[in-house]
């Protein structure tokens, strides 16, 4: 009896193989600012529960992308998640960190496997949760949709 070991499979691809430095390359984030163009965003409703399984449930089959997609639910939503400024759960206590974590794993291969600054930042900050916890990170503003920087003293890009 032959036996035949599988090929191994092509991870060049996945997820975390590539190493993308972009978010902290000098003049990365002067490009911050022409990257917000081409994003949508329109925020959820904030829930927990059935109500919350419903609604990934009805994201996950429109599929998620990096710059919006169908549901206008990419970048600046994860970046919520991540930074807790959008309360959406299964759970009443679960921490909307690793939800965001999960999301940008459904990214299509084309939004994450090349270097881009806003893939990167989003990487960076799931790798890091204590910093993304710290008060002074930046957050999208709760008043009016904009990118908070230094704690809310100034706004990138305001996305009315």
């Amino acid at each position: 009896m032959q036996v035949h070991y599988p090929l191994r499979p092509d991870l060049s691809h996945e997820f975390d193989a590539l190493v993308d430095k972009a978010c902290i390359q000098p003049g990365g984030w002067d490009s911050l600012v022409s990257s917000f163009s081409t994003i949508s965003y329109k925020k959820p409703l904030e829930s927990s529960g059935l109500e919350m399984v419903r609604q990934m449930n009805k994201w996950y089959q429109n599929g998620f992308r990096l710059k919006g997609g169908k549901d206008d639910l990419g970048f600046l939503f994860v970046w919520e998640l991540l930074t807790g400024t959008v309360q959406c759960k299964l759970q009443p206590g679960d921490n909307t960190f690793y939800l965001g974590c999960l999301i940008m794993r459904l990214f299509p291969q084309e939004d994450t496997a090349s270097t881009s600054l806003l893939m990167s930042m989003l990487k960076a900050a799931a790798r890091n949760v204590k910093v993304v916890a710290d008060p002074t990170f930046p957050k999208v503003g709760t008043v009016g949709n904009c990118f908070n920087v230094q704690n809310g003293r100034q706004c990138f890009l305001s996305l009315d």
